[in-house]
């Protein structure tokens, strides 16, 4: 498959052995010197972004589904995908994150001896396609802005533009923005479960609500008000951090390709808390309890990534299989740390058809979902157009253009 990705701004190349950081950064940069060196990659790859799968094939796919616990036979069950109306096993919308991570952090990993940290704090995505088993996936994104908030906390947002395709032919369109700003350990470590909160946990767990399956849900019979059925994730543990960066497909180095790796990116370059070792990748302390508090964090974290997928399927088990995620909009407000679960629930907001008849008529409905943690605590909140079928007529893909849609 021929490689039509942009080029990336040429890194800065090191003078001679890079220094070994200190055990305490130093804070010469700024996220406002980060904004500034960012500008060089307007237009172009990040640095720190890298290319995952190239093709739905069913491993790919079934890792991505084990990731997030999904058990629609849609996306994990080839006879059962043969005799749906697609005609083949799906891969859930949100499989695009596997084809590349559409996040960036700028030239933040290109800045040695710096104390900031980095989380992505929204994404919004559009589809206006399926990806069927055995789909060609390319990826191409770029680095769109690059802005400075002198408030408190001094942030640098970073903004990226993803686009995905099939055969060349565009499937899908994520954008995500990237916060920047000066560490700050949270204050909440790992949460603590009591023997009731365990037996309620595993209650819900063991009777989560089937997803809508094969049985349309058809657009005149939802209305605003109706509920998502609630379900449960977690408690997260150290496995669902690592199989999630398998599922994303991010390459996973060990010992001298780690080091080769990471000699362009000084950024990434930490002495290791526990051992002293000074070309640890700060990047580690999302998984790993024990230097946690190198990314200012107070225990591992879930990747933003994971939590849109996550959103995803809450609303794709809503859908059924005859309906299309065609929007999603997320924004993060509290991390989902180790130990934590994510409580999702969600409702229909409001429905729209298209304004003129035509053909290709469509039915929408807006859903709200959001995702809380075991204390309460939000931790996410989104939104999502959904096309639904009527009696007699599917929902028509590809889409092309923007449906105009007006609200009932």
């Amino acid at each position: 498959m021929t490689d039509t990705r942009t080029s990336p701004a040429p890194s800065p190349k090191p003078t001679g052995r890079p220094a070994a950081p200190s055990s305490v950064p130093t804070a010469t940069v700024t996220p406002a010197a980060v904004a500034d060196a960012t500008t060089r990659y307007l237009g172009h790859t990040g640095p720190d972004t890298v290319a995952g799968i190239g093709v739905a094939t069913w491993l790919n796919v079934s890792r991505f589904v084990e990731a997030t616990g999904d058990t629609d036979p849609l996306y994990t069950d080839v006879q059962y995908g043969a005799g749906s109306v697609h005609g083949t096993m799906l891969a859930p919308p949100t499989f695009v994150l596997a084809v590349r991570r559409p996040s960036s952090s700028g030239a933040l990993d290109t800045m040695a001896g710096h104390d900031l940290v980095e989380r992505t704090e929204s994404m919004r995505a559009t589809w206006s396609d399926r990806i069927p088993l055995g789909a060609r996936l390319g990826a191409r994104s770029s680095i769109v802005d690059a802005t400075h908030d002198p408030g408190s906390p001094a942030t640098t947002r970073i903004t990226t533009e993803t686009g995905y395709t099939i055969d060349g032919r565009p499937v899908a369109e994520v954008a995500a923005t990237v916060a920047v700003r000066e560490r700050d350990l949270q204050k909440r470590g790992i949460h603590r479960y009591s023997a009731a909160d365990v037996d309620e946990l595993v209650h819900r767990l063991e009777n989560e609500p089937a997803g809508r399956g094969p049985r349309p849900r058809f657009w005149s019979e939802s209305h605003p008000g109706d509920p998502l059925p609630e379900l449960l994730k977690g408690p997260l543990t150290f496995s669902d951090l690592f199989v999630w960066t398998i599922a994303e497909a991010r390459s996973v180095q060990a010992g001298n390709l780690h080091l080769k790796a990471l000699a362009s990116l000084p950024g990434r370059w930490r002495r290791n808390p526990e051992t002293g070792w000074t070309r640890w990748d700060r990047h580690d302390a999302w998984i790993d309890s024990a230097a946690s508090h190198e990314a200012g964090l107070g225990a591992p974290i879930a990747p933003t990534e994971l939590v849109f997928a996550l959103a995803g399927q809450h609303l794709t088990h809503w859908a059924g299989d005859a309906g299309f995620l065609w929007r999603l909009r997320l924004r993060m407000s509290t991390p989902l740390l180790y130990g934590d679960c994510l409580h999702l629930a969600g409702r229909v907001a409001d429905r729209w058809h298209q304004e003129a008849p035509s053909e290709d008529e469509r039915h929408a409905v807006l859903l709200t979902t959001t995702g809380t943690n075991q204390r309460g605590e939000t931790v996410f909140a989104a939104d999502a157009t959904v096309l639904l079928p009527e009696p007699g007529r599917s929902v028509e893909l590809p889409l092309t253009g923007t449906p105009r849609l007006r609200s009932i």
